[in-house]
C-alpha cells in the first residue's frame, strides 16, 4: 500500500497561530502505511493501532464529514485487522498522526476529482482534531501532498525548496513530548503583556523573514534573521528547550557556524539547526542531515 511520510515544521512553529508565515517539508527517513494484522499471531503494536484506527474511524462516522467517506468500505477493511504500519516516532513532532490521516483520507474519500488545496487542508484539519483537540491540518496535508508547503496570508501552496544552500540538520534529543500540552503553555505565556507585545511581534518577524530568504536561496539574510530567531527562542522559550541543550544552543550563538531553533512544537523531538558551512556543523553524535 502506498507510504505516507513523515513531515518537518521548518518555521512557524507556535507563531503561524499569530499570522506569521510557515514552511514545512515532507521527511522520507519516517513513513507509515496501511496493512493487515499479522493473522497467526499477536503483536502488541499492530493490535494497539488496529484499535486506536477503530476509534478514529467511530470518530469520522459521527462527525460532519462522514458523507465525505465510503463508510462500508472503512467497515469492511477493520474487519480484516486493517491497522496503520509506522515507523514515525510519536511525540517528536514529526507528524505520526498526520501521516495517519493523510493515508485515511487517501484510501477511504469518496470520488477521484480533487478537491481545491484549501479545502483539503480544512478536512484534514478536522480529521485530525480526533488526535490533538485542534488543528491547522498542515501536517496531513505535506503528508498528503507529499510536497513542501508555504504557508502565508494569501493562503497555502505546494512549493520547491533547495536546503543545500543552508546545510541544515536535525539534533535527536531522545526526548518525547506532548503537542497539546507545549501549545497551552506557549498561549498561557502569551497572555503576559511584555511577551504577547514584544516577544511576540518579535518572533513573526525573524519567522516571516527567514522564510522569505530561503524561498529565495539568499543565504546572507536569511543567517541573519536566523540568529534572531534562535536568540529569541533561548531567551522566551527556555522551557521548551531540553535543559542539557542548552550549552550546544549557546555555542551557535556565540561562535555564529550554526544556529539551532525548535523544531516543531519544541520540549523534546528533535532540534533543527542550519549552519553557515558543511565543515562548521556541531560535533554531535546525534546528528541527521537534511
Amino acid at each position: 500500500m502506498k507510504h505516507f511520510n513523515s513531515k518537518i515544521l521548518l518555521f512557524g512553529e507556535h507563531t503561524v497561530l499569530y499570522g506569521s508565515d510557515a514552511l514545512l517539508m515532507p521527511f522520507q527517513r519516517y513513513w507509515g502505511k496501511f496493512d493487515f494484522v499479522s493473522p497467526k499471531q499477536e503483536n502488541k503494536g499492530e493490535l494497539a493501532s488496529h484499535r486506536i484506527l477503530v476509534s478514529f474511524s467511530e470518530f469520522v462516522a459521527k462527525s460532519n464529514l462522514s458523507y465525505l467517506f465510503n463508510t462500508s468500505q472503512i467497515a469492511l477493511e477493520l474487519s480484516k485487522g486493517l491497522y496503520f504500519n509506522s515507523n514515525i516516532p510519536i511525540g517528536y513532532g514529526i507528524g505520526s498522526s498526520g501521516a495517519l490521516v493523510a493515508a485515511f483520507y487517501s484510501k477511504f474519500k469518496i470520488g477521484k476529482e480533487e478537491r481545491n488545496i484549501e479545502e483539503v487542508r480544512r478536512v484534514l484539519a478536522e480529521l485530525e482534531s480526533y488526535f490533538h483537540g485542534s488543528s491547522s491540518g498542515f501536517d496531513p496535508l505535506v503528508s498528503y501532498l507529499d510536497k513542501p508547503l508555504h504557508k502565508s496570508k494569501t493562503g497555502v501552496k505546494p512549493i520547491n525548496i533547495d536546503l543545500s544552500y543552508f546545510h541544515s540538520f536535525l539534533v535527536d534529543t531522545a526526548t518525547t513530548r506532548s503537542t497539546l500540552s507545549l501549545v497551552s503553555v506557549f498561549k498561557t505565556k502569551s497572555q503576559d503583556p511584555d511577551f504577547g507585545t514584544i516577544a511576540i511581534p518579535a518572533f513573526v518577524e525573524s519567522t516571516n523573514q527567514c522564510v522569505k530568504a530561503i524561498l529565495k536561496n539568499d543565504t546572507e539574510v536569511f543567517f541573519s534573521h536566523l540568529k534572531e530567531l534562535s536568540a529569541l527562542q533561548f531567551r522566551y522559550l527556555q522551557e521548551f528547550i531540553p535543559t542539557n541543550y542548552f550549552p550546544l544552543w549557546e555555542k551557535g550563538l556565540d561562535t555564529d557556524d550554526f544556529y539551532l531553533k525548535l523544531c516543531g512544537a519544541g520540549g523534546g523531538g528533535y532540534l533543527l539547526g542550519f549552519a553557515k558551512k558543511s565543515s562548521e556543523l556541531p560535533e554531535t553524535g546525534n546528528l541527521i542531515l537534511l
